[in-house]
């Protein structure tokens, strides 16, 4: 008796012929994913790394994560068509901007190195966008982050000379795996957010359940106030997202408003002559970031196009002065906004707050024409709420390996969706009549 042979497996899917156990590139996309989340979200204790590795491991890994993702990406069915509208342009304008800083930066390696990387990963999160699922993206992100977070905890718990700061400053407080405190918060507010979202979206499962305890455990270990409100305000713009999607519309404009607060705030600053700010007639100095923010602000020399990515850390003369002025000095500017006002000048800054102008109106058509799903919107709201808060005493803008970084721009990708067409004039006016037609193209349903 004749049988009809099966039809061939579809790329990417989860189907394969022939003998042997094999992994598909979708599987392996949200491996990948997910060891991102673990290996790239910030900066590992010394202690941990193994004797004889190089420090800079945790990048090495990161880019050759993301340069197989870029080669499995061709490997997968497109599940979404970016607009060509000036979102999407003032987006890519940007990053091509920061990476292209290298040509009038002082041609460190550690500068001309981060343009190189942060050109792949910009080019990697648009193959991530355009080829894998919303949803597939944010499983693999819950389970890379709740591995992490558990780790650090247990870690915390049975070597605390490791996994718990000794140092004078933040004596107590638990920062497992990572150098700070605040990076452990930090990754347990993502963990707190996806592990919401999965929750409301699909039936909670023990493991997402166990995934929220940890990440509220690492929160009040950690002791980070900053870690606190950060994880606070995404899960709040994410629950009222969902239940009202006039809020979506409204709450598309946050991330401009954060940046618009953010440099009002470094104006103030700059013009204050102070290293402190001044709120309610209380001086703070936000653990002496503001001196590191007075000292960037002071040697700000190149004002239209900036100093060039990692180009003003690496320089010593500037590392000096700061060291004997304060008796220490770190590699990066602890604020996103100022990181980008140095290092791509306003020609860069003007690129970032047009880029964010034109993705508050996308989001706003998104919510309005439902042209994804709620819960999609509310992630990407919600994530980027969390990302720019988190950028005025953090810098995470326009770090090249860093995965919360790159998730961030991967959602914004995702926000630059190819929308249907709408009828023009008539009762049913702004309603979505016909979907560009792009042969083999399956709409990202989120």
């Amino acid at each position: 008796m004749l049988m009809n042979p099966s039809p061939p497996a579809a790329p990417g899917s989860g189907r394969h012929l022939g003998p042997g156990p094999v992994i598909t590139p979708r599987a392996a996309v949200m491996l990948i994913i997910g060891l991102q989340a673990i290996l790239a979200s910030a900066t590992f204790n010394s202690e941990v790394i193994p004797a004889g590795v190089p420090d800079e491991i945790q990048q090495y890994l990161a880019l050759l994560g993301w340069l197989l993702l870029i080669a499995l990406s061709y490997r997968l069915p497109r599940v979404l068509w970016l607009s060509a509208g000036p979102e999407t342009v003032s987006l890519v304008a940007f990053y091509a901007f920061a990476a292209s800083s290298i040509l009038w930066s002082n041609h460190s390696p550690a500068s001309l190195l981060k343009g190189l990387v942060l050109a792949i990963t910009t080019f990697g999160a648009y193959r991530v966008a355009v080829t894998v699922p919303l949803e597939a993206i944010a499983r693999s992100t819950l389970a890379g982050y709740a591995i992490l977070v558990i780790l650090c905890l247990l870690l915390a718990i049975v070597v605390p000379d490791i996994g718990i700061d000794q140092g004078w400053m933040h004596k107590g407080q638990w920062r497992g795996v990572f150098d700070s405190k605040q990076s452990l918060a930090v990754s347990a507010g993502i963990l707190l957010l996806f592990a919401s979202h999965y929750a409301l979206t699909r039936r909670a499962r023990p493991w997402a359940q166990l995934a929220f305890c940890a990440g509220l455990a690492a929160i009040a270990a950690s002791g980070s106030r900053g870690g606190a409100a950060f994880a606070a305000a995404g899960v709040a713009a994410l629950l009222l997202i969902r239940r009202f999607r006039a809020a979506a519309a409204a709450s598309a404009f946050g991330p401009l408003v954060l940046t618009i607060l953010a440099l009002l705030m470094i104006v103030d600053f700059a013009r204050s002559d102070r290293d402190y700010l001044t709120v309610f007639d209380t001086d703070i100095d936000l653990t002496e970031r503001t001196f590191i923010w007075r000292h960037a602000l002071q040697h700000f020399t190149s004002p239209l196009i900036g100093s060039g990515l990692n180009s003003f850390w690496s320089d010593p003369r500037l590392s000096d002065i700061f060291l004997r002025r304060h008796g220490w000095v770190l590699d990066n500017f602890h604020s996103g906004y100022i990181t980008i006002l140095i290092e791509t000048g306003f020609i860069g800054l003007a690129l970032f707050v047009t880029a964010q102008l034109f993705l508050a109106m996308k989001l706003l058509r998104i919510a309005l024409t439902r042209a994804l799903p709620l819960d999609a919107c509310a992630l990407i709201v919600a994530y980027a709420w969390m990302m720019f808060i988190i950028n005025f005493t953090e810098t995470l803008f326009l770090r090249s390996t860093n995965f919360p970084s790159t998730l961030l721009l991967v959602l914004m990708f995702k926000a630059c969706v190819l929308l249907p067409r709408m009828q023009e004039t008539g009762p049913a006016r702004g309603v979505p009549t016909t979907w560009p037609a792009r042969p083999g193209t399956v709409f990202d349903k989120g």
